[in-house]
């Protein structure tokens, strides 16, 4: 193993540890011929195994070729952005505190009496839950 290909070993053992996951960017790819696309990263392109250099295939539906390649390309670009997205969730998370509802009005469409519930405030709280939702379903940790 020449030294290249220690430290990315090395780096890609420390981030295991660190995240559980395989380290982003991940990407996706076209299997030619077939209805599949196989998930991948430029970081570590071969896990060890001698016969693929993927992490993951999504498949199309063989019923309706058509519509199965949309419907897998697109399952496929999701994949490929989760480490992405659960970067960009940690992140509001831990540096967006939660807003007073006056600051959230920007427009007088919102605007209600001091006994009525705020509606943007109690959609920004649902979302705040839905984001500590899915951190722990991908991390694996409870919410």
């Amino acid at each position: 193993m020449n030294a290249a290909d220690k430290q990315i070993k090395d780096w890609h053992e420390a981030e295991m540890k660190m995240s559980k996951h395989t380290p982003g960017p991940w990407s996706y790819r076209k299997v030619p011929r077939k209805q599949e696309w196989e998930i991948d990263t430029k970081r570590c392109p071969n896990l060890g195994h001698e016969s693929w250099t993927g992490m993951a295939v999504v498949f199309g539906c063989d019923d309706d070729p058509k519509m199965g390649k949309v419907v897998g390309e697109a399952n496929a670009r999701l994949i490929s952005a989760a480490p992405e997205l659960l970067e960009a969730l940690e992140l509001l998370m831990k540096y967006s505190a939660r807003p007073s509802c006056e600051s959230l009005h920007h427009d007088k469409k919102y605007r209600h009496t001091a006994l009525e519930p705020c509606p943007a405030e109690a959609n920004l709280y649902q979302a705040r839950i839905m984001a500590e939702d899915a951190i722990a379903k991908a991390t694996g940790e409870p919410a």
